[in-house]
């Protein structure tokens, strides 16, 4: 009788182990900008904008991706490297992302309108960050 009710309960207690323990959402579009979209023992997967990631690995590297919101699946299919480097900050925007590089005082705009087309400047005093979400990337 006892391993008949132990039983019974490692069956339920792994039912709502696994009911619960699923976080992942059903659609890309769900996701909040900033929010983890995926994690693995490599990298963690943060959402930018309604067509662009960023997979912050930890052996330092970051690299943003254009990516096709029709293959939520496998999200890195058909998607498009437009940087890689290491980013401290991102200010996100639909038009645009603005990176501030952690190696140097250069920031990369991210033309997000124009095929993902990235450019260096030296400064972001010209654009209006306060419409724009800030993620920050590495610390």
């Amino acid at each position: 009788m006892k391993n008949v009710l132990l039983l019974i309960f490692i069956i339920i207690a792994i039912t709502l182990c696994s009911s619960c323990c699923n976080f992942y959402k059903d659609s890309f579009e769900e996701y909040s900008v900033g929010e983890v979209v995926d994690s693995n023992r490599d990298s963690i997967t943060i959402k930018l904008n309604e067509n662009y990631i960023v997979d912050q690995f930890y052996n330092g590297k970051d690299i943003i991706y254009k990516i096709d919101n029709s293959s939520y699946e496998d999200i890195l299919s058909d998607s498009k490297v437009c940087y890689e480097g290491k980013v401290k900050i991102c200010y996100c925007s639909n038009d645009y992302l603005i990176l501030c590089l952690f190696d140097n005082d250069k920031y990369v705009i991210i033309d997000c309108k124009n095929d993902g087309n990235a450019s260096y400047v030296d400064s972001i005093s010209n654009y209006d960050l306060s419409d724009f979400i800030k993620v920050i990337i590495s610390e």
